[in-house]
């Protein structure tokens, strides 16, 4: 029974994380969100659905932990839900409301205040519940219930697209990577093949990793820094340091937390991820290079 919930949850999971990027799917949320003061409450309910369907029948045997980490949940959702339907609609971008929605989601994952409840699909193959709720929760908080422009969430990809996307892989292939290894962080060292690793690892480290950083990253802060701050520049500067101090607690070989060496070089693959958002308008393209990075030093980097 678990396994066929587990299968279901991460699937009703999936459909709405990919169904986002349709545009007539968003906009027909968003008109019976918009119809009453009371549906965009309903349609955030709806992510304790999956939830609920992995942690139910395994409750038994802990109900304490069961509880306790349902409050998690709808501590996490129920403030940020919150707090973008009732930000002022004449206020500029980055609110007060708009950094305690983005601190609200953010750090949670990054600390990891969030339930450790796994959807277990295979051996070996366990999918985080909280992390894809967080996930579709950013999607439906800013492109449904408090649309925010300029996204781009879309899996249309063109050619000019793929230019950007390898003119970013490049730009920080021929800095980024240098620095990397004069200074010991980067190691030349092909990881043993095995199918997951080489096969599996850039699409999954695309949808579950790459892919939800660039739109926190990039589709929510960097874009309301750039309407902020009116220059484009200094918005893709200050996220790209953001999103370098977001890896300060990350432990590397050489480099024990804090991990100020990790700062600088994520700061780097910021700029080349911010740089590639900006010049498609679009978190999937930039995506594309940060997974293809991941990729890169997990496979050829790793020592």
């Amino acid at each position: 029974m678990n396994a066929l919930t587990d299968w279901i949850a991460i699937l009703l999971l999936l459909a709405a994380y990919l169904g986002l990027a349709n545009g007539r799917f968003t906009t027909k949320l968003r008109h019976y969100a918009h119809k009453n003061d009371l549906r965009p409450f309903l349609l955030i309910a709806l992510l304790f659905i999956p939830y609920l369907l992995v942690t139910v029948p395994r409750a038994a045997a802990d109900m304490a932990a069961f509880w306790r980490d349902l409050a998690k949940m709808i501590l996490f959702i129920g403030p940020t839900t919150t707090a973008v339907i009732y930000r002022p609609g004449h206020a500029k971008r980055l609110h007060w409301l708009d950094i305690f929605v983005i601190l609200a989601i953010w750090f949670p994952i990054e600390f990891g205040w969030l339930p450790d409840v796994e959807a277990h699909l295979a051996s070996g193959v366990d999918l985080p519940i909280p992390m894809l709720t967080a996930v579709v929760l950013i999607l439906l908080l800013y492109l449904v219930i408090r649309p925010l422009p300029g996204i781009g969430y879309t899996f249309k990809l063109n050619r000019n697209d793929g230019k950007q996307i390898l003119n970013g892989l490049t730009a920080y292939t021929l800095i980024g990577i240098p620095i990397g290894l004069l200074t010991r962080f980067l190691v030349f060292g092909i990881a043993p093949f095995d199918s997951f690793t080489w096969i599996l690892a850039w699409p999954l480290g695309y949808l579950f990793t790459a892919l939800p950083e660039e739109l926190l990253f990039r589709g929510v802060i960097q874009n309301q820094l750039q309407s902020h701050l009116k220059n484009k520049w200094l918005a893709l500067l200050i996220a790209s340091v953001i999103f370098g101090l977001a890896h300060l607690n990350n432990g590397t070989a050489g480099y024990p937390v804090p991990n100020w060496m990790y700062v600088l070089m994520a700061s780097l693959a910021g700029l080349a991820y911010g740089w590639t958002w900006h010049k498609t308008g679009k978190i999937t393209a930039s995506a594309v290079v940060h997974a293809t990075v991941n990729f890169l030093w997990g496979i050829f980097l790793g020592g």
